[in-house]
C-alpha cells in the first residue's frame, strides 16, 4: 500500500498493480496445515491495496482459481472475471497459439521440431482457442538452440509441487483409478467442474479434485458437438509433458505404498519365491499390485518392465537392467548377495489374456537362444533360475526353469 502511495506522489499518475500467481501462497499453505492463517494475512495484505486506495488506476491479478470465493477481497466490488470457461474475448492470450509457436521456430531455423513440441506442449484449450503452455515453449527452444537434437524435457513439472495429482491418486478408489488410466491412454471423461471451488472444499469429495486438476491446467476440455449435462466438460490430458507427469507420480505412489507393513512382507516372500522357482506365489504377488495400482494400458513392455524392477529394488541381489548378456541384452538380471542361484528375468506383453501362456513361452526361448545365463559365467554362481514372464493389463503369467552352466 505504501508503495503505491509513493508511486502515485512520485509520478502524479494513479498505479497499475500487477499480481501474478496470487493463488500459489495459498496452495503451499493448504499443502503445509496454515490455510486459515494465510487467508488471514492475505485479507489484510491485499485489502489495503485494493479497498479505498485513490492511488490504485486498476489492478491485474492471475491464478488457478477464481478470486470471488476465496473471501480475500471482501467488499472489494467492480472484479471482473476472465477465465477458462465461457469467456472467450481473451482466450488466445493465455498461452502461445500455433502460429506463434511455428514463427519463433522459424527465426531459429527450428522449425523441423514443430511438430514434436506440438505433441508435447500443445493442447490447452482456452474458450475457443488451443494454446501451448509458453514456459515449455521458451525453455525447451533455448534448448534447441544450443542442443538441435535435444528432446522435450518436462519443464513445467519444476514449476509445481504436483502434490494435487498425489492427493487425487491417493484418494481414488476403483471407478477413478479406471478413469485415470482412460486418460494415460489418451482417452477422455466426462466430469462435473465447478469452477468456483475453494482449497478448503478438496477433500469434501473426489469430484471436486477433478475441478481441481482441470482448473491447475493437469486436464482440459476436449471440444464435442454432444450436449452434456449442465457444469459437465469433456476433459483430457493436454500433452505427452503432462500424461508424464501423471505416470511419474502413479510410479512413486506405488513405491510408496510397497513401503507398508504388508508390502514388505510380500516383498519379502516375493524374493524367496524367485529364489524357490515358485512361479505361482510370483504370480500372485505381482497380479495383487497390478490388480491395487494404476497402470496405463498403453501396453508397453516397458511399464512392466519398470514394475518388477520396482519390486525387486531392496532384495538380496543386485539388480540390473537391460544389461549386456550372451547374445544380447536381457531384460532383468539379479546377482545374489549371498545365495549360489543367479536370477534372469525375460519380459513380454501379450495382446489378449489368452496369449499369455505362449508369450511366456517365447520369453523362455528368447532367454535360452541368446544365451542369457551367460552372464553368470565370470561369477562363482554355477546354478541359473530363468523366468519367463508375459502381461496384459492387470494381469501376467510365470514359467521357470533351472539351469546349470558349464
Amino acid at each position: 500500500m505504501q508503495t503505491i502511495v509513493l508511486l502515485h506522489t512520485h509520478y502524479d499518475q494513479k498505479v497499475i498493480l500487477l499480481i501474478d500467481e496470487y493463488d500459489v501462497p495459498l496452495d503451499k499453505a493448504f499443502d503445509n496445515g496454515y490455510y486459515d492463517d494465510m487467508i488471514t494475512f492475505m485479507r489484510i495484505f491485499l485489502g489495503e491495496a485494493f479497498k479505498t486506495n485513490n492511488a490504485l488506476k486498476f489492478a491485474v491479478l492471475t491464478g488457478c482459481l477464481r478470486v470471488t470465493k476465496e473471501s480475500i477481497f471482501t467488499g472489494v466490488n467492480n472484479l471482473k472475471i476472465n477465465g477458462i470457461l465461457g469467456d472467450h474475448y481473451y482466450d488466445e492470450y493465455f498461452g502461445f497459439i500455433d502460429d506463434e509457436v511455428k514463427y519463433m521456430l522459424e527465426q531459429y531455423n527450428l522449425s523441423s521440431a514443430h511438430e514434436q513440441l506440438g505433441a508435447w506442449y500443445n493442447g490447452y484449450r482456452f474458450g475457443q482457442a488451443d494454446v501451448y503452455c509458453p514456459w515449455d515453449i521458451v525453455s525447451h527452444v533455448d534448448t534447441l538452440i544450443k542442443n538441435p537434437q535435444a528432446r522435450p524435457e518436462s519443464y513445467w513439472i519444476n514449476t509445481s509441487s504436483n502434490n494435487m495429482i498425489k492427493r487425487f491418486i491417493d484418494k481414488a478408489d476403483a471407478t477413478t483409478r479406471h478413469d485415470i488410466e482412460h486418460l494415460i491412454a489418451g482417452n477422455y471423461v466426462d466430469k462435473t467442474i465447478q469452477a468456483n471451488i475453494t482449497y478448503t472444499e478438496i477433500d469434501e469429495s473426489i469430484d471436486h479434485l477433478w475441478s481441481i486438476l482441470f482448473l491447475t491446467g493437469y486436464l482440459t476440455q476436449e471440444p464435442t458437438t454432444q450436449i452434456l449435462p449442465r457444469n459437465t466438460l469433456r476433459l483430457r490430458i493436454p500433452n505427452e509433458e503432462i500424461r508424464e507427469i501423471f505416470v511419474e507420480q502413479i510410479k512413486k505412489g506405488f513405491a510408496e505404498k510397497l513401503k507398508g507393513h504388508r508390502g514388505e512382507e510380500d516383498k519379502k516372500r516375493l524374493y524367496h519365491a524367485f529364489f524357490q522357482g515358485d512361479c505361482e506365489t510370483i504370480k500372485e504377488i505381482v497380479r495383487m499390485y497390478l490388480r491395487t495400482s494404476i497402470s496405463y494400458y498403453d501396453n508397453h513392455e516397458n511399464y512392466y518392465h519398470g514394475l518388477l524392477t520396482g519390486l525387486l529394488m531392496g532384495g538380496p541381489w543386485i539388480v540390473k537392467s537391460n544389461q549386456e548378456s550372451g547374445d544380447g541384452r536381457c531384460d532383468i538380471l539379479l546377482f545374489p548377495e549371498h545365495e549360489a542361484i543367479g536370477i534372469v528375468i525375460e519380459v513380454k506383453v501379450a495382446d489378449t489374456l489368452e496369449d499369455i501362456p505362449a508369450m511366456c513361452e517365447a520369453a523362455m526361448t528368447q532367454a535360452h537362444k541368446r544365451n542369457y545365463p551367460d552372464a553368470f559365467l565370470a561369477s562363482e554362481i554355477s546354478q541359473v533360475r530363468l523366468y519367463g514372464m508375459a502381461f496384459c493389463k492387470k494381469s501376467c503369467g510365470v514359467i521357470g526353469q533351472q539351469v546349470t552352466l558349464t
